[in-house]
């Protein structure tokens, strides 16, 4: 499915249809403890579309 936002939320939902480990290390890199609710929305949101096997691991 393609996906058509604009700015952060597209690059995580790139980088979540690619999903090698290394980029679900970078969506997980937007998780600290000084993220916004907002920011935590967008990274669930582009881990769910993970579905290549290696960003399981």
């Amino acid at each position: 499915m393609k996906y058509q936002f604009t700015g952060k939320l597209q690059e995580l939902i790139d980088k979540a249809q690619t999903g090698s480990k290394e980029d679900v290390d970078f969506i997980m890199s937007y998780l600290t403890s000084e993220s916004s609710f907002v920011m935590t929305r967008y990274v669930d949101f582009a881990l769910s579309l993970v579905v290549n096997p290696f960003g399981f691991e």
